[in-house]
């Protein structure tokens, strides 16, 4: 049996449709990462909505793998910040006015004229890496620095905390102080005992010593320099 539809729902439909090839933003998870290219191929996690035309009714689909993604980390000309990437990262990815097939070709960032026509397409990707679900938050967040942090890993950097100094390359100067001077305090309430005298046949004479420990210096904040670490 036919079923008739009104013009303007026909319209409507149709407008849907047209509207269902315009991809603005959606999370994605990665599935493979290249970290020379500094691309990864994503796996969308909205299904894409249709309605019918013909019917009106609606049924989804899953939105194909986007393939070679540029992933967006924080970057300029004078440096760069980049994260660890691996399967199963899960990220946001915009889409781009047009497609970036013709600019990501060039070198200097010129300004080019798209071949492809197509608005808002799936070939228009960037990631940005980040963008979890509430499910999973960071634990716990900082509210009163930033927090360089390593997942597996103790060890976190503040940026900010009381008793860092901003001019240190890595603000790590003042913990390396801390420790030092614990060591050199330990050094310093730390004495032997020697046994002092001569030898003889019989046996060995002498009296017991006690030998401090040379005095250490004060120490001072070291500076960092620029290393590579190997």
């Amino acid at each position: 049996m036919a079923i008739r539809l009104a013009i303007e729902d026909v319209i409507s439909y149709a407008l849907e449709a047209r509207l269902a090839e315009l991809h603005v933003s959606m999370p994605c998870k990665v599935d493979s990462y290249d970290s020379e290219k500094n691309t990864v191929n994503l796996i969308p996690l909205l299904k894409r909505k249709r309605r019918s035309t013909k019917t009106g009714a609606t049924s989804s689909s899953e939105i194909k793998a986007l393939q070679n993604v540029p992933v967006a980390f924080m970057r300029t000309s004078k440096g760069w910040f980049t994260l660890p990437i691996a399967k199963g990262d899960v990220g946001m990815v915009v889409f781009s006015e047009r497609s970036l097939k013709d600019w990501m070709s060039k070198t200097k960032g010129e300004v080019v004229e798209p071949v492809d026509e197509a608005k808002h397409p799936l070939d228009g990707a960037w990631f940005y890496p980040g963008c979890y679900p509430s499910k999973s938050p960071i634990d716990p967040t900082n509210s009163s620095h930033v927090v360089i942090a390593t997942s597996g890993s103790s060890v976190e950097l503040h940026l900010g905390e009381a008793g860092l100094g901003v001019n240190n390359f890595v603000a790590l100067s003042k913990l390396v102080l801390d420790e030092m001077n614990k060591i050199r305090d330990a050094l310093h309430s730390h004495s032997h005992q020697v046994v002092l005298g001569t030898c003889t046949a019989g046996g060995a004479t002498g009296t017991a010593t006690t030998i401090a420990n040379p005095s250490i210096p004060a120490l001072t904040e070291p500076k960092a320099e620029r290393t590579k670490a190997k």
